[in-house]
């Protein structure tokens, strides 16, 4: 799954593309990687890529 739209940075009023994606992987993991444009080269830059993975350990949740 692809999320695509913009942020935007209060500290600085920057204004800027950015898209997720959303990856399922063959071992059960779900991916996440993130990009920012970078308005002054016209180039995506990494802002996040993570990795979820499923858990038995249920926390604290009610």
């Amino acid at each position: 799954m692809l999320l695509s739209g913009e942020i935007h940075y209060f500290g600085t009023n920057l204004t800027t593309g950015f898209r997720v994606r959303f990856t399922r992987n063959p071992d059960g993991t779900a991916g996440q990687y993130a990009e920012q444009l970078d308005a002054e080269t016209d180039t995506w830059k990494p802002w996040f890529d993570g990795i979820y993975r499923r858990t038995t350990d249920r926390g604290n949740e009610s």
